[in-house]
């Protein structure tokens, strides 16, 4: 807590142009765009949640309009996926979750469809750990491949890994990643950024 003197120096160093720069006392804890950030002090760790504006009127669409059925499904899929990636512990996924759900009906959508819906896709986000949710990073193991239409599918990798790397194998890994990165193309080798 306090202000530093490194503080103050970054606060007077803002003082240039024609802009007008606001600051605020020093925190562990900072809103940027839909998440915010803590540090914990004493663990170093940074968590994160999910935040959301006062004002934000959530505006899904009812069940009136004209869009594809499926429509509402991605709309479920991907903000609970996204919730699920944003927040360190599930408590804060559970909170946000139940008020988009809330949100929803609220537009009109009857809740036993919500219900059906957030069930299948709980089930699906179930299978993977929240970022932190025990879940040591130095226990991650990360499988970087690149990728290739008719190469191996990130589905055989991770059948591979549970076959030969059982927990019994001697593999002391909570986490297993696999992570494709596209291949090289014209582009890289005639106009290399720099």
């Amino acid at each position: 807590g306090g202000d530093t003197p490194a503080w103050t120096q970054f606060q007077n160093d803002l003082s240039f142009g024609s802009l007008r720069w606001e600051t605020m006392p020093l925190s562990s804890s900072v809103v940027f765009l839909d998440l915010e950030l803590t540090l914990d002090p004493d663990s170093r760790c940074l968590t994160t949640r999910t935040y959301q504006k006062s004002m934000n009127l959530f505006l899904y669409i009812p069940p009136t309009s004209a869009h594809l059925p499926g429509v509402l499904k991605s709309i479920v899929y991907g903000n609970l996926q996204r919730f699920w990636k944003q927040n360190t512990h599930r408590r804060d996924f559970v909170r946000v979750a139940g008020q988009f759900a809330q949100h929803l009906i609220a537009r009109g959508h009857h809740p036993d469809i919500v219900r059906e819906l957030f069930l299948e896709v709980g089930t699906r986000l179930s299978r993977h750990p929240t970022p932190c949710d025990n879940v040591d990073p130095r226990k991650t193991l990360f499988f970087h491949w690149e990728y290739h239409p008719n190469g191996i599918s990130r589905r055989d990798i991770r059948r591979a890994y549970t076959e030969t790397c059982a927990e019994d194998s001697g593999f002391d890994f909570d986490r297993f990643v696999v992570a494709f990165s596209r291949a090289p193309n014209l582009r890289d080798a005639l106009m290399p950024t720099r």
